[in-house]
């Protein structure tokens, strides 16, 4: 193999993050877990989750695929085709009629397992006989896919139900992904490694030349970075163990307002943090939430996760709950627009020239810090929001679709994340939480429920636009 085909192969360096930082404990890996109905009564055992996966293979084939390292991690890592039977995809759980409570502690627990990527990128559990959570005397079936941050981002997420639970059967195609190769060459991953440290050495150089000039004769300004954000005030560290508890608001109440559903969740969030810890003699003062931006095309440079990062006001200090929605909507735009703006893009772009063992000492030396404590986080929390579309036809052994859910990793300094996740008519927000910093997540479940009601109702007399899950 040339090293021309074993440089396509590379991960650009905001995928090889999301690998490098994945740790025991602190995973990166995204995950959902899709709810389906059980009302025949039949359980469908192991052998029938594998022969699902089985019929559906052919339509995934571009996740199998793993990840190698270069020699002496010269370069960034590559992707290598990868081949595992359905059989080592899927790990399955009788429930035997336990409570869907106790299925999503299950859950929250595999979200603290990562992926190996070394060996596969993806992998499904299946949990059966699950208590159906809206009616006591039937059952549902649990499925969770746990997907490396690396391979794919949450908005690839309806086409990856669809591959593997719709009628269709559309192959799966993921934007910005690298083709895999056929096998490993160490020899072609080591000269790329060395060309590329060459090459950014000597631009480097050049550029350091270009800006002694340009600050001799001042004749443009530095363009600067965007003002710090404050400390957080509520971030712990979170340790290994971590919450999941729902929220599932009425999403027919949602649609057809003025404000987007990110908004109004964004606001029933900065309700349920205030009370929460105001509860608790902790008083939300200048808190922030992290929502990710999707760049699009903008961002092809950073390959799977085309994302970048709007830091928004939860805006604790508007006390009209409909008011509070303005705030929120009215930042969350003007950030989205600064997150998007052409110096960010270019930062961002110009990343991907730092050599890989210049990254790994950076984010080592970061990384070092935050295990520390002498990294504030930029936010307090986070939301983010994957729309599924109004077509949700999927199905699992017979049984019919209920609800999709999203899980957000957890990550140092950020010890509370929540996700927004719709599927035809249904909405359900996802809470997890270290316990270190909310031992009580059902009470703060019961605060975003209420949140929620509250904004609904103040913004009900506004209906000149559409919710948007975005």
């Amino acid at each position: 193999m040339s090293i021309r085909h074993w440089r396509h192969a590379r991960l650009t360096w905001a995928d090889a993050a999301n690998y490098y930082e994945s740790k025991s404990g602190r995973p990166t890996d995204w995950s959902a877990f899709v709810v389906f109905d059980e009302r025949d009564g039949a359980i469908r055992g192991p052998e029938d989750a594998s022969a699902h996966l089985r019929s559906r293979a052919h339509l995934v084939t571009v996740l199998d695929r793993r990840i190698v390292e270069a020699p002496g991690r010269l370069d960034y890592p590559y992707w290598v085709r990868a081949q595992l039977p359905p059989e080592q995809r899927i790990e399955y759980h009788e429930w035997a009629g336990g409570s869907f409570t106790a299925c999503i502690d299950a859950i929250a627990d595999l979200c603290a397992d990562p992926l190996d990527v070394r060996r596969c990128a993806w992998r499904l559990h299946v949990f059966v006989a699950v208590s159906d959570p809206d009616d006591p005397a039937a059952t549902v079936t649990v499925v969770v896919l746990q997907v490396s941050h690396a391979v794919m981002a949450g908005s690839a997420l309806p086409a990856f139900l669809g591959a593997l639970f719709g009628a269709d059967g559309h192959p799966l195609r993921v934007p910005g992904l690298a083709p895999a190769a056929a096998r490993p060459h160490h020899v072609a991953a080591a000269v790329s490694g060395v060309a590329r440290f060459a090459r950014w050495y000597l631009q480097f150089g050049a550029v350091l030349v270009r800006r002694a000039a340009s600050a001799r004769s001042a004749d443009t300004p530095a363009v600067p970075f965007p003002a710090a954000r404050s400390a957080a005030v509520l971030a712990r560290a979170p340790g290994p163990d971590r919450v999941i508890r729902i929220v599932r608001p009425d999403l027919g109440s949602l649609v057809g307002r003025t404000y987007t559903v990110t908004a109004m969740g964004v606001a029933a969030v900065s309700l349920a943090m205030q009370r929460y810890f105001g509860e608790r003699g902790r008083p939300v003062v200048d808190a922030h939430v992290a929502v990710p931006v999707a760049l699009g095309a903008a961002g092809a440079a950073l390959g799977v996760n085309r994302l970048t990062a709007a830091i928004v006001p939860l805006c604790t200090d508007v006390a009209d709950p409909r008011d509070r929605v303005a705030a929120v909507a009215d930042a969350l735009a003007g950030e989205r627009r600064v997150a998007t703006s052409p110096e960010v893009l270019r930062r961002l772009a110009g990343a991907g020239a730092v050599p890989y063992p210049l990254y790994r000492r950076v984010a080592d030396r970061r990384d070092r810090a935050a295990s520390a404590g002498g990294v504030a986080a930029p936010a307090e929390t986070a939301v983010t929001s994957v729309d599924c579309g109004a077509d949700a036809g999927w199905t699992y052994g017979g049984g019919t679709f209920r609800f999709v859910a999203g899980i957000q990793s957890l990550r140092p300094g950020m010890g509370l994340v929540h996700s927004f996740s719709r599927a035809g008519e249904s909405l359900a927000v996802t809470v997890m939480s270290s316990p270190l910093l909310m031992p009580d997540l059902d009470r703060y479940a019961t605060l975003l429920e209420e949140g929620f009601a509250e904004v609904i109702e103040a913004t009900g007399g506004r209906r000149s636009g559409t919710g948007s899950h975005r």
